[in-house]
């Protein structure tokens, strides 16, 4: 079994975040057990409004919800996540605007794990 597949049996709400480029939306091409909500689906909404709207497309029970705005709807959900499976390597090389985002995910990332430790957090790289 994959370490996804392992996460997937083991969490219900979980979310596949990262860098750009690190393989966010490749991960979730076998998932078929639960709705998966892509936040690049809300690219037209402006930076600030997309996590509501992310949120409120998400539906009850068990879901996955992937992207780099992924981390930023967690405080709109009605139910929370369980889990975070992060991805921090890129699969290939940066330009200069993606090594710029991917500093300011983690960035982010580092302050929303701050604020939620109890939730699970997993890793897809080795």
């Amino acid at each position: 079994m994959s370490k996804l597949a392992d996460i997937l049996a083991k969490h219900d709400r979980i979310i596949i975040a990262g860098i750009p480029g690190a393989g966010k939306t490749y991960a979730t091409k076998d998932i078929t057990d639960r709705p998966v909500i892509h936040t690049d689906d809300h690219k037209d909404k402006a930076w600030g409004d997309a996590p509501k709207a992310i949120a409120e497309s998400v539906p009850s029970g068990p879901v996955v919800i992937e992207g780099v705005r992924a981390l930023a709807a967690t405080k709109h959900l009605d139910e929370p996540v369980t889990c975070v499976v992060w991805l921090d390597r890129p699969r290939k090389p940066l330009n200069a605007k993606q090594k710029a985002m991917a500093k300011g995910r983690r960035t982010n990332f580092a302050k929303w794990r701050a604020e939620n430790p109890d939730v699970d957090v997993e890793s897809l790289e080795d």
